[in-house]
């Protein structure tokens, strides 16, 4: 059996995985960078023949059975489903751009279900992102919103990604939910049923 790994070794681990998710898998916001395309209207997301880079960089951290979750739709949703959805919502904003991104690793973590109750261990690890979006959209508006990421790492690849998005301009916010509509949509709606946030 081989031996377990210190919290040392994990934190090494999943830093950097992390530096890979921010140098390979965002680089430089190409028009092209998203592997998948728009679906119409209850269509599965098809991959782009441009998009082989993209996919091989993907390859490397993600689990073939990653999910994403977002604070504005509250399902659990495959990769290729919300990889549409950021392809659509890059299109709106052409010029779209990152800073202050910062990366946070963890390799354990504790719960409770309410306040005052005996904290739970957790057996988990990956890493918190937080970011600024921004840009210009189609229509010539600002576009800015705060973005967290907490990514869940096992086995050496990305298992789960929970998305917090919000912002102070109604505007933005509004174009995240509504390209956010037209893609996860229909999955959303098939799945509304199934919400879940937690931690795998």
């Amino acid at each position: 059996m081989a031996a377990a790994k210190s919290l040392a070794d994990i934190l090494k681990q999943v830093r950097e995985l992390g530096a890979h998710y921010l140098g390979r898998v965002y680089p430089g916001e190409k028009p092209d960078f998203w592997p998948y395309s728009t679906p119409r209207p209850g269509d599965a997301p098809k991959e782009t023949t441009q998009g082989a880079a993209t996919r091989s960089a993907l390859a490397v951290m993600m689990s073939d059975k990653s999910v994403t979750w977002t604070n504005m739709d509250e399902i659990d949703a495959p990769r290729q489903v919300h990889g549409a959805w950021a392809q659509v919502l890059t299109h709106e904003v052409p010029d779209w751009k990152r800073e202050n991104v910062q990366i946070y690793p963890f390799a354990t973590g504790q719960r409770v279900n309410l306040p005052g109750d005996k904290p739970e261990d957790m057996d988990v690890q990956g890493f918190v992102v937080e970011q600024t979006g921004m840009g210009t959209t189609l229509d010539g508006k600002p576009y800015r919103v705060s973005v967290c990421h907490v990514m869940f790492v096992k086995d050496g690849k990305v298992i789960r990604n929970n998305q917090y998005w919000g912002s102070a301009d109604p505007n933005s916010q509004a174009l995240n939910i509504r390209t956010l509509d037209a893609t996860r949509g229909e999955y959303r709606r098939q799945m509304s049923t199934k919400k879940g946030r937690g931690a795998p």
